[in-house]
């Protein structure tokens, strides 16, 4: 993979994680339902995707 296309990957999945990270903190509901839009809809061969919500793994931990 060139240097080109693994920083177009690195700047895209950055600017996903803060998206989802912004609606999530605006509109919990909104930020669930998209996730599971977004996992349906989703297909690429030999990719499954499992989401983690973390503040969910960190309140179970406490």
């Amino acid at each position: 993979m060139s240097d080109q296309a693994r920083a177009f990957l690195e700047a895209v999945f950055e600017f996903s994680t803060h998206y989802a990270e912004y609606v999530k903190e605006m509109d919990e509901s909104l930020h669930r339902r998209a996730v599971d839009y977004a996992k349906t809809f989703t297909d690429v061969e030999g990719v499954e995707f499992t989401y983690v919500d973390q503040d969910e793994e960190e309140e179970e931990d406490e």
